[in-house]
């Protein structure tokens, strides 16, 4: 696999959006609930994973919110999560797999790190974003 040329990392502060009028073609917590048309483009995004950006999902608290990440993910052609240090071991959920609404896929390939070095060694370029304040003394260039 080629090193991935940029990451993205949601710590876990970020919410993701659902667009309630648009109705989901899988929306269930039935296991396996996969429409041909998920199917197809987790296999799209998966034969491009090299050439677009993974997402690393930093100390997730919420299992749905790992499902629902994925979920948007899927939706912009984006196959490749991280999660670094979940709060919950357990993540893979009933709420994950409910809230991922077809982009159970995405879920079967994340790969969990314990330290975001690990899971940033092989990209060339980091980008983060948060919803809570943060105190830090790293230099912001616009």
């Amino acid at each position: 696999m080629a090193a991935v040329s940029l990451i993205l990392i949601l710590t876990s502060g970020t919410r993701v959006a659902a667009c309630t009028r648009c109705a989901p073609v899988v929306c269930s917590a039935t296991p396996r609930g996969v429409s041909h048309t998920k199917r197809a483009a987790f296999e799209r995004a998966f034969a491009q994973r090299d050439s677009v950006p993974c997402v690393v999902l930093a100390r997730p608290y919420d299992p749905g919110n790992i499902g629902a990440s994925a979920r948007a993910m899927l939706n912009f052609g984006l196959c490749e999560m991280r999660l670094v240090a979940p709060c919950s071991a357990d993540w893979r959920t009933d709420e994950a797999e409910a809230r991922a609404c077809g982009a159970l896929p995405v879920l079967d390939h994340v790969r969990t790190f314990d330290k975001l070095r690990h899971a940033t060694s092989d990209v060339g370029l980091v980008l983060a974003t948060t919803a809570r304040p943060r105190d830090c003394a790293v230099p912001v260039y616009t």
